[in-house]
């Protein structure tokens, strides 16, 4: 069926035309990637993305972030698999390249953290505009 084992550690980022980038990278991240809101209580609503998958793909979907959303991801390795992180409005910012304008094709639960995400922010925003 051409599943292998260990995916996460030989996958290559695939070339494709630039007008797809945004759709093979939603793709990537409905599979390997987390938008959350941090459970800890001392950091709570403090938003993250995560992606894990080889240094390929890691490294170009950090490319791409800082290319097309302007932010600057956290890259780790965890082992023989790597992490990309964002946190905060960076994690928004990049989410905002990915979701806006709607797109056609994505994981609704994934599209609904993004959505939480985005409401989230806006309404921090509110705030700190009325108190100044």
């Amino acid at each position: 069926y051409g599943i292998r084992p260990r995916k996460s550690t030989r996958e290559v980022f695939p070339a494709v035309d630039e007008p797809f980038l945004r759709d093979l990278v939603r793709g990537i991240s409905d599979a390997d990637g987390a938008d959350m809101n941090n459970s800890n209580p001392v950091q709570a609503n403090h938003w993250r993305y995560v992606l894990v998958g080889s240094w390929d793909v890691v490294t170009m979907v950090s490319a791409l972030a800082h290319h097309y959303a302007g932010v600057i991801p956290t890259v780790r390795a965890k082992e023989s698999i790597y992490q990309l992180e964002l946190s905060g409005v960076r994690a928004l910012s990049f989410l905002q390249w990915l979701y806006e304008p709607r797109p056609k094709l994505f994981l609704a639960r994934k599209y609904a953290k993004y959505l939480e995400m985005r409401t989230f922010y806006a309404q921090k925003r509110q705030m700190l505009e009325v108190a100044t």
